[in-house]
């Protein structure tokens, strides 16, 4: 038993490490340095994982990347072997007893046969190499209905801290007002804009006037404000702004107050109001999930007061890879769904579910969606799916500031325009650096474009009926629109390690009716 123990012990980190070097063998040059990178954040991912499934919780990968240690990062990952090589063992020894002995030697050989042959073809599909060029063809007379980039007009301003510097915000919706932004998520609400405090006589005092600044910068630039209702106000936080509140009945009142001062005294007619941010996130919200739910009760109630006709939700939490299914997801299911139970228990409004993703492989966009539907299903009405923050990477990249996030940006459009999403929300408009950083920003804090910010404006411009398009590429793909007699096309190359690649373009279709 116990040399089966070491057999697998050392079985499983190998085969790990053989699956990454199969996947690098794909390029034209083995580059070491970015084998030697994928089996490191093969390892942190593993430890971080095997740490939120005992703690009962997951960190953001950002705070993965700001708290881990060595010693945790050691005893984590050796955790997660040893529980990955019991899963093995007791695997090998429930076929062993009940299977194996029962096969004649011919089945055995056989079985061993198709093993293999199996993993052979696996591998030889692995390191099959893409097409050496691409292919694209459009239709213009397949009309896929009205082109309207709802997507790619979404927007969630992160928290800088430039934020409450007078000017900031103005200077990000000057930027994004070409690309006819539809609608831009803010938080920070509360703590950055000075919004609530307490008087001399122990009265509160409302002050609009810098957060009105930034709703009115939204207005400007002909889009319309979500409102994430975040973080306290320091005059109600116990230990921190990020909550839970010293008295929820003073939070009902400003919640009131503010959807008052919005909406009925400035009549600005905003409908999304999103509860807190990212509060299964430890960071980001100090209470438990039972005093969440309290909060929204307590929001809910004191936003209806003033408006009953807006649309309210969340609970924006934060999300981490498909293939930490085992580890993270079902933690933020738990948010949802006793958000939801809560929700009908108390019949309190549930207007849409709003959470947050970040990952490079646009598909896997996809399997959040359905995993949120799936934890949405039964209700009736279904309330709307908002993904109110989406970028190549939740921690600061290289690739943020160059073409890769620019070609994975369009991909992305094309990926959610076709889902079931009411809106998405691209983090974010303007970061706070002013060199090549690697943070999230379609433009930097100087100004300073990225390549990403040229996606959104070219795709801006594809207006009129959308048109049927097919690659022959995995890495390739397109939009096109047909406006009159003039059809646009935008192509990108995403993914895989080619550099160049021949890209051929085909219309077909007459447009002499169009």
């Amino acid at each position: 038993m116990l040399r089966t123990f070491f057999r697998v012990w050392l079985l499983v980190p190998i085969l790990n490490v053989a699956y990454i070097l199969a996947l690098a063998l794909r390029a034209d040059v083995l580059n070491w340095e970015k084998v030697s990178a994928r089996i490191q954040a093969e390892g942190v991912l593993l430890a971080f994982s095997l740490r939120a499934v005992l703690q009962g919780r997951y960190p953001t990968s950002v705070e993965m990347l700001r708290s881990a240690s060595l010693q945790e990062y050691l005893i984590s990952v050796l955790l997660c072997w040893l529980l990955a090589v019991m899963v093995l063992m007791l695997a090998r020894q429930l076929i062993m007893r009940f299977v194996w002995r029962h096969l004649s030697t011919r089945q055995r050989l056989g079985t061993i046969g198709l093993t293999c042959l199996a993993g052979l073809i696996w591998l030889a599909l692995l390191l099959l190499p893409p097409p050496a060029a691409a292919y694209i063809s459009v239709d213009a007379t397949q009309s896929l209905g009205g082109f309207l980039p709802r997507q790619a007009q979404g927007f969630s301003q992160g928290g800088e801290s430039e934020m409450q510097q007078p000017g900031y915000f103005d200077r990000a919706m000057s930027l994004l007002k070409p690309i006819a932004p539809r609608i831009v998520r803010i938080d920070h609400s509360y703590d950055y804009y000075h919004v609530y405090e307490i008087g001399p006589g122990g009265q509160p005092l409302y002050r609009w006037a810098e957060l009105d600044r930034v709703v009115d910068a939204i207005i400007a630039a002909g889009a319309k404000p979500l409102i994430c209702i975040s973080y306290l106000p320091q005059a109600l936080a116990r230990d921190s702004v990020y909550g839970p509140p010293i008295d929820l009945a003073a939070w009902e009142a400003l919640v009131y107050q503010t959807v008052q001062h919005f909406n009925v005294d400035r009549k600005l007619d905003i409908r999304y109001w999103e509860v807190w941010n990212e509060p299964n996130v430890p960071s980001f919200w100090s209470g438990t999930l039972d005093e969440y739910l309290q909060l929204y009760e307590a929001t809910v109630r004191g936003a209806l007061r003033a408006d009953p006709s807006i649309w309210l939700g969340g609970p924006a939490t934060a999300s981490l890879d498909p293939w930490l299914d085992v580890a993270a997801p079902f933690i933020e299911r738990n948010w949802i769904t006793e958000l939801v139970r809560y929700s009908q228990a108390h019949s309190l409004p549930l207007d849409f579910i709003s959470w947050h993703y970040y990952d490079p492989i646009p598909a896997d966009y996809l399997w959040s969606i359905r995993n949120h539907q799936q934890w949405l299903a039964g209700l009736s009405p279904a309330p709307r799916l908002l993904l109110t923050e989406w970028n190549w990477s939740a921690a600061p990249a290289p690739e943020l500031d160059t073409e890769v996030a620019a070609a994975y940006a369009a991909a992305m459009l094309m990926t959610l325009a076709d889902s079931s999403l009411e809106q998405a929300f691209f983090f974010e408009p303007i970061d706070s650096s002013t060199a090549w950083e690697g943070r999230w920003g379609m433009t930097r804090k100087d100004g300073v474009t990225k390549p990403v910010y040229d996606t959104f404006r070219l795709v801006n411009e594809l207006t009129g009926e959308r048109l049927a398009v097919q690659s022959d590429h995995p890495h390739v793909g397109a939009l096109a629109a047909r406006d009159g007699n003039h059809v646009n096309v935008l192509v990108w190359h995403y993914g895989g390690e080619q550099m160049v690649l021949p890209i051929t373009l085909s219309v077909s279709g007459s447009l002499a009716d169009s």
